[in-house]
């Protein structure tokens, strides 16, 4: 059986572990490749270690484009040079070689979202650190350095006052990532789950009863698959009570806001007078308000 696992944490040089359980052959192929391509590579890092450059070397697996490149090219200098005569001595036939000259690349190239989170004075020239979900914080240098040889696609800003709604009962994509954004991970109460591998539950349940557009940024929130579970079958209520704001409240009667901020305990009938109030009312009670609701 073949499986792959890989650490979701990100330690403090920015590195992470993957452990791989593949077939006996695929493993002896995938460690000649790391040996050739470290050998290829060395004389671009001199100060560089055995293990650290395997490492490396392990990078290069991910741009297979840069990978053909450098492994095609050492055999072939200027093989990808339109002006270079194919060599009669070279085992690579000449109408490959031709073809080989005139190959697109870039559809070889791994594509993926990266979400780098910045702080607006930072494009102004402000000395700033940017966050990239799943990795961590990273200085501007760095985020450029992870870039580097890459095809960005910059996306507009997603403007999180617009509030969308839909119809549906499953979360579209692009209200998942609006929701994502604004609570930036899971909201059951001190949840540190940061990932976008969650469910997107609705806080107040959805029914067939009910007015369309029960799913929307006024009524979603992620949560983990166990935290799902809980409030779908342990007896916690929650709402949904402005953008990525939510009170909660336990079945041993504890009371809970989460927001931007964090998670805050709140009295009990703070968090019922919330999630008991009409629908499209949102309550903000304060710490003043001592409401009996026995």
């Amino acid at each position: 059986m073949t499986s792959v696992r890989r650490d979701v944490r990100t330690d403090e040089h920015g590195l992470r572990t993957i452990i791989a359980r593949v077939e006996a052959g695929d493993a002896h192929w995938i460690d000649a490749t790391l040996t050739r391509v470290v050998e290829l590579i060395a004389p671009r890092h001199p100060d560089t270690g055995a293990q650290e450059l395997r490492s490396i070397a392990f990078g290069w697996l991910a741009r297979p484009a840069e990978l053909f490149k450098l492994l095609v090219e050492h055999e072939q200098p200027g093989l990808f040079d339109e002006e270079a005569e194919p060599s009669r001595a070279t085992a690579i036939p000449a109408d490959l070689l031709n073809a080989l000259r005139d190959l697109n690349l870039e559809p070889l190239r791994p594509r993926t979202v990266l979400y780098v989170h910045l702080h607006r004075a930072a494009l102004h020239g402000t000395p700033a650190v940017a966050r990239i979900e799943g990795l961590g914080p990273s200085t501007l240098t760095g985020v450029t350095g992870l870039l580097a040889g890459c095809k960005v696609t910059v996306k507009p800003v997603i403007d999180l006052a617009d509030r969308v709604r839909t119809t549906a009962y499953e979360h579209p994509e692009a209200l998942k990532e609006r929701v994502h954004l604004t609570t930036g991970g899971d909201y059951w109460p001190y949840a540190v789950n940061v990932s976008r591998r969650v469910d997107y539950d609705h806080p107040t349940p959805c029914t067939a009863q009910g007015p369309p557009g029960q799913t929307g940024t006024h009524n979603s929130g992620p949560l983990g698959r166990r935290h799902h579970r809980w409030k779908t079958h342990a007896g916690y209520q929650a709402r949904q009570s402005g953008a990525g704001r939510y009170a909660w409240l336990t079945p041993h009667g504890l009371g809970y806001l989460v927001d931007h901020t964090g998670t805050r305990p709140i009295p009990a009938h703070h968090a019922r007078m919330i999630i008991d109030a009409p629908p499209g009312l949102d309550l903000y009670p304060g710490t003043e308000i001592d409401l009996d609701w026995r």
